[in-house]
């Protein structure tokens, strides 16, 4: 029954990446992209770890993992229902649009972009001289912030945006190597945490959102099997980060450890910190202990945590979330409690991905939310083909982010979300929209495998 849950599982997730496709004829659309980060998470590793027997030795009754595996099934589902609930009218089927700007328009988004790329570089800078030596020596460093704040610490992530910014203001043109460094400079923020940092998301969202802006430049489609190809190589590197950490990138110091990273996808040498075990222990602790939030912690991390503590040093304690301060990622269980459901702790900052973390919150009323999360991949995606403009940008930031969610959590996706929409929807509002053309021309990118014109044209709102 293990197997055979996990295998309907990869069916479900591949059945709908070829329908998504099928029906759209868009490399770029949610389930494509997202496919090969699900199918890791919720089939491949499941499956290896069943294989290996080693999560057997971990929870021991079979029954329960099936339990958990169901789930799963009926998760995965859901979400990839939401992603396809709007399907593209057949007009609309033959390329992506991008907004015909002007010089002035592009001068502008360039300003734009670098000068939000200046900021997030001047407090990466900031905070490495404040670090000192060891910001470049430690396997994992912690860099100190001249100003105690974490708004202050948050403006890095302003090299997304500012990459994006950027790239539609070299739009439709070719790409040089000044432009290609350019790009680089502008997310090096975010590159020396998944360099030197050795963190995983990171690497992912700077190396997808700089083939990306490579795409926004040229306005070509890449192939599916080249978008596929992509993710998986990204994938496995984030594996191999996974276990070799900053020393990946310090070849020079201490030698890669290949070995690790054979055991670690034929799922052995399984450790408490693997993601499918923390998503497994969260699930049955929430069902044995019938403890779910229902939006209470999702209220508190979104709305009460960004006030700062010198205005409001008890707001865990007075919202009832005391362990989100004292003993962050326990998910409000305490060390007796994961001991007699599951026999271990999960280890300290580990994620079970965005299932697990939806039962915890709604317990089977996850499904319909997981729904709810696909179906915003699909509206931002069917905006972004029908209608174009800053509905482009807000789907490629929702889609670079995508892979916190079957690796981390919710929260890690939304709030990351949130960090870049806010301020993209505002700045391209205040400074951007107006100086877009009148006459609301856009222009058609064909899909790799169209027989059609390069250049097709057809109005739309913007």
């Amino acid at each position: 029954m293990y197997e055979l849950l996990v295998i309907l599982t990869g069916l479900t997730i591949g059945v709908a990446a070829l329908i998504a496709y099928y029906q759209s004829r868009d490399p770029l659309s949610p389930m494509v992209v997202i496919s090969p980060i699900l199918f890791y998470a919720y089939v491949y590793r499941p499956f290896v770890l069943g294989q290996s027997g080693e999560i057997f030795q971990i929870f021991g009754n079979s029954g329960r993992l099936e339990f958990v595996l169901l789930f799963n099934l009926v998760g995965v589902a859901g979400f990839c229902v939401g992603a396809q609930w709007y399907r593209l009218p057949r007009m609309h089927r033959r390329g992506r649009q991008w907004p015909t700007l002007n010089n002035a328009a592009k001068r502008r988004m360039r300003a734009l972009g670098m000068m939000l790329g200046a900021i997030a570089i001047f407090v990466i800078v900031s905070m490495l001289w404040a670090t000192g030596p060891s910001a470049f020596t430690m396997r994992k460093p912690y860099l100190i912030s001249p100003i105690r704040s974490g708004y202050y610490r948050e403006l890095i992530n302003l090299s997304f945006p500012a990459l994006l910014l950027v790239a539609l203001g070299w739009s439709n043109t070719r790409l040089t190597l000044q432009k290609f460094i350019t790009l680089i400079v502008i997310i090096s923020p975010i590159l020396y945490f998944a360099t030197f940092g050795g963190r995983r998301g990171p690497l992912f969202l700077s190396f997808a959102s700089l083939g990306v802006a490579i795409f926004i430049i040229r306005q070509r489609m890449p192939k599916v099997i080249t978008i596929l190809a992509g993710v998986s190589t990204l994938g496995l590197l984030m594996i191999l980060l996974q276990v070799n950490r900053s020393n990946l990138f310090r070849f020079w110091e201490n030698e890669i450890q290949t070995e690790m990273l054979v055991n670690s996808l034929h799922g052995t040498n399984l450790t408490t910190g693997d993601e499918f075990v923390s998503g497994v222990a969260t699930v049955l602790a929430s069902c044995d202990y019938q403890r779910n939030y229902w939006g209470a912690r999702y209220a508190v991390m979104y709305l009460i945590r960004p006030i700062p503590r010198q205005f409001w040093p008890t707001k865990y304690a007075d919202c009832g979330m005391r362990w989100m301060s004292d003993a962050p990622g326990s998910n409000g269980f305490t060390p007796s409690e994961w001991y007699q459901c599951v026999r271990f702790i999960p280890s300290g900052g580990s994620s079970g991905g965005f299932l697990s973390d939806l039962f915890l919150e709604f317990q089977f009323f996850a499904v319909f939310v997981a729904f709810l999360i696909g179906l915003v991949f699909n509206i931002l995606w069917w905006r972004s083909i029908v209608i174009g403009g800053l509905w482009n940008i807000l789907y490629f930031e929702s889609l670079t982010l995508s892979v916190y969610l079957p690796v981390q959590s919710v929260g890690a996706w939304l709030y990351r979300l949130l960090l870049l929409v806010v301020p993209t929807v505002f700045v391209w509002n205040l400074y951007i929209k107006r100086k877009l053309r009148t006459s609301h021309q856009t222009n058609l990118v064909p899909p790799a495998n169209s027989k059609s014109p390069s250049h097709e044209w057809f109005y739309s709102r913007q």
